[in-house]
C-alpha cells in the first residue's frame, strides 16, 4: 500500500496527530496543584495536632499555589455529627500560605467558635481558588472525660 505524502487526506492525519499530541503534552503540564491543610495547636504553627480539648484554638493552614491573597479568602468548619458550620477567615503569610484560626467548645457557635462535643468530628474544608482543587482534613474532639 502506497501512501501519497502529498495528498490532503495524509495531510491531515498529520495535523490531527500533531495536534493531538500537543494536547497530551499541555494536559500532563498543566496538572492542578492540590491544596493542603494543617493544623496546629499553637500560634506559631509549630505543633501538629488534630485532636483539640474543650476551649482549644485550633490554628489552621492552607497551602494553594494559585490563589493570590485578594479578596476576602473562607474556609468552613461542619461538625460531621450535628451539622453546624462556621466559615473562618484566612490571611496570606507568608506567599501561598494561608492562616487562620477558630474555637472549638462546647458551648453555642459564635462567629469564632465551633460548638463540639466531647468524640465529635469536624471537617475543615478549604478551596481558596475556586478551582475545584480543594483539599478538607478532619478534627477530632477529645475533652479528656473518662467514662464513669
Amino acid at each position: 500500500m502506497r501512501v501519497d505524502i502529498a495528498s490532503g487526506k495524509a495531510k491531515k492525519l498529520i495535523i490531527v496527530l500533531l495536534s493531538l499530541i500537543l494536547i497530551m503534552g499541555i494536559t500532563t503540564v498543566a496538572a492542578a496543584h492540590q491544596d493542603m491543610i494543617f493544623t496546629y495547636s499553637d500560634a506559631a504553627y509549630t505543633q501538629p495536632e488534630t485532636t483539640f480539648d474543650d476551649g482549644d484554638t485550633v490554628y489552621v493552614e492552607v497551602t494553594d499555589n494559585v490563589t493570590t491573597g485578594t479578596g476576602t479568602l473562607v474556609i468552613s468548619i461542619t461538625n460531621d455529627q450535628l451539622g453546624n458550620s462556621i466559615s473562618v477567615s484566612v490571611t496570606e503569610t507568608p506567599t501561598y500560605i494561608y492562616r487562620g484560626d477558630f474555637i472549638i467548645h462546647s458551648g453555642a457557635d459564635t462567629a469564632t467558635a465551633l460548638h463540639m462535643e466531647h468524640g465529635q468530628t469536624a471537617t475543615i474544608n478549604a478551596d481558596l481558588d475556586g478551582e475545584g482543587d480543594g483539599a478538607t482534613k478532619q478534627i477530632t474532639a477529645d475533652y479528656g472525660i473518662t467514662p464513669l
